[in-house]
């Protein structure tokens, strides 16, 4: 019978690094299709894979919950990507194009974008306050449903509903897309 998470986690943090290995066979693979959406090229996923891993290890005693070892390594990996990102001078997390259109569209249509009206609206996420973005960035660049986020972030359904209400309706705003009520 194979281990539990919590038994790996348990004897990774006694510094057993096979134990550590056996959870990153189990839960590698979302970290690593999270870092390849969110970074270009196959070197800069590998150095941030490596320095996600790095950060896993260090903080697993930090870890209270076993079973929320995958959503911790994916915030872990997200923040490696926010400080990549960061010290290019760049945006931490990447939007797309068409899911950046439906979200500004207050009907849900889809209508050619410039470049120009992409990347502002990338600078009116920056603008909107850290859980409602980091909400937002999740369900629309990271496409989790709201049970996902809910879970994830250890918060109601109805929070996370608020808040991507709440970041779309400042997004709308800064971008002139309507008048505040």
């Amino acid at each position: 019978m194979e281990p539990t998470d919590a038994e790996l986690v348990s004897r990774a943090v006694r510094g057993d690094g096979p134990a550590f290995g056996a959870l990153m066979q189990r839960h590698g693979r979302p970290v690593v299709a999270l870092l390849r959406r969110l970074v270009d090229g196959q070197e800069d996923v590998e150095d941030l894979l490596q320095d996600t891993l790095i950060h896993a290890w260090r903080d697993l005693g930090k870890l209270q919950d076993a079973t929320r070892l995958r959503a911790w390594l994916l915030q872990i990996a997200r923040n490696r990507c926010r400080d990549h990102w960061k010290a290019q001078g760049r945006l931490p997390v990447r939007l797309e194009a068409e899911p950046l259109e439906v979200a500004a569209n207050r009907y849900g249509r889809a209508a050619r974008r410039t470049d120009e009206q992409v990347e502002a609206a990338q600078e009116a996420l920056e603008q909107v306050r850290r859980p409602l973005r980091e909400t937002a960035a999740l369900f629309y660049a990271e496409g989790l449903s709201i049970t996902e986020i809910a879970r994830q972030l250890q918060c109601p359904a109805g929070t996370v509903k608020r808040r991507l209400h709440e970041a779309r309706r400042h997004m709308r705003h800064s971008l002139g897309l309507y008048e505040e009520e």
